[in-house]
């Protein structure tokens, strides 16, 4: 039987197809974070962003450097879809995520264990195939892990007992060397200005871990009335699930690793897209 073989999507938009060239531009990234900011302690949760390599790249770059050359063997990959809307929790069917910088396997039977223990709604494949929320990770993870296996999933539309259950879920599955990365960029399209307002103030409610805090300050930035504001964060679903799954885990310890937004990268500073590194141990 031959293995099943999701092959990349955002190769060359989001990230360079070129092996040598991708290699390049992440080494550049994770060789400008500063050494201070990597603590002895090993995230149990990662959040980081997924715009282009060339735009959240250097933010992103603080989340995997806090893994790289660890003991971590599993990642469990969480993120939202951009192109299929759908409830519950969407699993790759491959067992094989392809990159420029070579194959990936899928945990099976950490994949297998995680939809034995959820009671919400398991979607088919289709969320995965056009989406690149996740797919954008997988050359980081490549270049700060030796050996390792992921879990992709994305999560559907919100509800808060289906994410109580997946967070459930994963904290079950989550131990030494088990890692959590959701995949989440945040303030979607306003100015310049109130991008940095709103993801600031966004960011202390999640890492206040107080998911009612969280949900409350969603709610006042998007009433706000600010111009043009699309969302806080793209993967709401996931982000809270971060936070409920650091809850059950006890990892109470919370930290802003970096923050940039679109605007500092050259993008239009009328329209902007933050961007955000934050660790859960």
């Amino acid at each position: 039987m031959t293995d099943s073989i999701r092959l990349p999507i955002a190769a060359g938009s989001y990230y360079p197809a070129d092996p040598e060239q991708l290699m390049l531009q992440i080494e550049d990234c994770l060789d400008k974070v500063n050494e201070t900011e990597i603590l002895p302690v090993l995230p149990r949760i990662l959040i980081v962003p997924h715009a282009g390599l060339s735009f959240s790249g250097s933010t992103a770059a603080y989340g995997f450097k806090q893994i790289q050359n660890t003991p971590i063997n599993r990642v469990i990959l969480l993120g939202s879809s951009h192109q299929v809307p759908f409830g519950g929790v969407s699993v790759s069917p491959q067992d094989i995520w392809r990159t420029p910088l070579g194959d990936i396997l899928v945990d099976d039977e950490l994949t297998q264990n995680l939809l034995n223990s959820l009671s919400i709604p398991v979607a088919d494949q289709q969320a995965h195939e056009q989406e690149h929320s996740l797919e954008v990770q997988l050359p980081f993870l490549q270049m700060v892990l030796n050996d390792f296996k992921i879990v992709p999933l994305l999560v559907g539309s919100e509800n808060r007992k289906q994410t109580e259950n997946l967070a459930l879920a994963l904290a079950g599955e989550l131990d030494e060397k088990t890692v959590l990365i959701v995949s989440s960029d945040l303030s979607h399209y306003p100015d310049y200005e109130t991008a940095n307002d709103v993801d600031a103030r966004f960011i202390e409610a999640i890492l206040s871990r107080d998911i009612s805090k969280l949900e409350e300050t969603n709610y006042q930035l998007l009433g706000a009335g600010h111009a043009n504001l699309l969302c806080c964060a793209c993967a709401m679903g996931a982000v809270k699930t971060a936070v409920l799954t650091a809850n059950k885990i006890g990892a109470d310890k919370t930290q802003l690793l970096h923050y940039t937004n679109s605007g500092d990268k050259g993008g239009d500073w009328d329209r902007v897209v933050g961007y955000a590194a934050m660790k859960f141990s």
